[in-house]
């Protein structure tokens, strides 16, 4: 489960973190609000091709970073921690 996600200089976003609670979380918002940089920046810690296109006016390096906590079934399947932090820069 995704516990939090962390955005800094993506796109048009300056920095921004949410953190989810246990249960269904949706994100609405009207045309432009920003939902479809947040699903990107979501994809780009999951291994999509970055692009520097993708770094704010103005600064050097993007960053995106999501802690997510693992099921004990899931942690024991993948032999992974409980507690897990995927972190993506673009330079």
């Amino acid at each position: 489960m995704l516990k939090t996600l962390s955005i800094k200089n993506f796109a048009l976003i300056d920095d921004l973190e949410i953190n989810f609670e246990n249960g269904l979380s949706a994100i609405t918002g009207e045309t432009g609000s920003g939902k479809s940089i947040l699903l990107e920046s979501l994809s780009l810690l999951f291994g999509k091709r970055s692009d520097s296109d993708y770094i704010r006016h103005g600064a050097k390096k993007a960053t995106v970073k999501g802690e997510f906590i693992l099921s004990n079934e899931q942690s024991f399947v993948l032999d992974l921690p409980n507690h897990i932090v995927l972190e993506r820069e673009i330079d």
